[in-house]
């Protein structure tokens, strides 16, 4: 996307690095913070991982947000958006507004690191011991997942703009959020899975 839009990796230096900084500035402080709380024992499990939760999910949709309403066609000074023969050459985010996505991004990706702490942990509280099993289920859908969306995200652009992938993306999370906060649950639930398979 940046790449895209005249933002080289290579020369960016330090804003290259920003999204990947975004979990351990933000992630890292919230596991710790979400230790503490349960470790404190000042409100139930579930109750602390569903506020991580909607912290997680709500600023990365959120910052996602913001970057499809960013003005994204600013033209660097003395850049010229059309050729001689009048028709659109396309266009070049100016510094200030590559700078602003890229922190953005950093703060998507550390709030999506939030969720280690909330709906992944949550895992073992409610399987503790067939956790790895649950964890293997869900990652074979995250694959899946990265295997559609490229194309999907392609097929949107194209059809659409750049702006409503940002824009569905944030959706995604708001939504997810919200069913998460809906149906989860703290109670320990494996012992009716293994009663159902044996049944």
């Amino acid at each position: 996307y940046l790449e895209d839009q005249g933002f080289n990796l290579k020369q960016a230096g330090i804003w290259s690095d920003v999204p990947t900084m975004g979990p351990l500035i933000i992630g890292i402080p919230v596991a710790w913070l979400t230790d503490a709380l349960i470790g404190a024992k000042c409100a139930r499990t579930i109750s602390i991982r569903r506020g991580v939760n909607a912290f997680a999910l709500a600023g990365q949709g959120g910052a996602l947000l913001l970057i499809s309403v960013l003005p994204a066609s600013i033209l660097e000074d003395g850049a010229d958006s059309s050729s001689d023969d009048g028709s659109a050459t396309g266009f070049h985010m100016s510094p200030t507004v590559v700078r602003i996505s890229v922190v953005l991004l950093g703060i998507a990706v550390g709030c999506g690191a939030c969720l280690g702490s909330a709906a992944i942990a949550n895992v073992f509280d409610i399987a503790p011991s067939t956790a790895g099993h649950v964890t293997s289920f869900y990652n074979c859908l995250s694959n899946v997942a990265g295997i559609v969306v490229p194309p999907a995200t392609g097929l949107i652009q194209s059809q659409f703009g750049g702006s409503w992938v940002w824009r569905i993306a944030a959706a995604i999370n708001f939504t997810a959020m919200f069913v998460w906060q809906i149906v989860s649950t703290g109670e320990v639930i494996e012992s009716k899975w293994i009663a159902r398979s044996r049944a």
